[in-house]
């Protein structure tokens, strides 16, 4: 009777142990959201917006730190759910959508600065779109903070500018060509890969 209850006994921690173990290893889920333009600029809601949105995904899942949701799964959910967005994610929203979607946290953004400037930064005069003169670069910056959809707080956020000067104007303006698109990639991704190495950096208890 006695080896019965001991046996039982080892059992049931042995069981504790394991739950323990799955508990350490079981990680947070994050969903990147669509990250809102403060700067009118069509392309962005046409290419844009899904470019950063799969930086962004694919930089965080290297960090295995998150379990990221797919930009699809995300979009298919949102539409499922009736979830309808626009402009910034608020603190309370946040917590709603989070819920919703089923994820722990919550990437959003907004992108401050975006477009072709001078090499010291500043508006290029008239007619001259810079190209391939050298005398211009694209130039994109934007903000990004994590949230806790269990208390709509921010428990990271960074900002970054990402520039290239390999830029090829399109007669339709920015936006308008692959080359753009290429753009766009150069001077962006290295700023998303910064910032997730500032989040790995962070080691954030999530």
């Amino acid at each position: 009777m006695k080896r019965i209850k001991t046996a039982q006994k080892m059992v049931l921690v042995v069981g504790v142990i394991w739950l323990a173990a799955v508990s350490a290893f079981a990680q947070s889920s994050v969903a990147v959201m669509e990250f809102t333009n403060k700067i009118d600029n069509q392309w962005w809601y046409q290419s844009g917006a899904a470019q950063t949105q799969d930086f962004f995904i694919a930089e965080l899942i290297k960090t295995k730190k998150l379990n990221v949701m797919d930009r699809e799964d995300l979009e298919s959910s949102l539409e499922e759910k009736n979830i309808s967005i626009s402009g910034p994610v608020s603190a309370a929203s946040a917590v709603k959508i989070g819920r919703l979607l089923g994820v722990d946290y919550l990437l959003t953004g907004t992108i401050t600065k975006y477009g072709i400037v001078g090499l010291d930064g500043k508006p290029l005069p008239k007619g001259q779109l810079g190209g391939n003169t050298g005398k211009g670069k694209f130039s994109v910056t934007f903000k990004t903070e994590l949230i806790d959809v269990s208390t709509g707080k921010a428990v990271w956020a960074r900002e970054e500018t990402g520039e290239t000067t390999q830029i090829k104007v399109s007669v339709g303006g920015f936006g308008s060509s692959a080359d753009d698109r290429n753009t766009f990639e150069l001077a962006m991704k290295p700023a998303i890969q910064r910032a997730v190495a500032n989040f790995k950096a962070a080691d954030l208890k999530l």
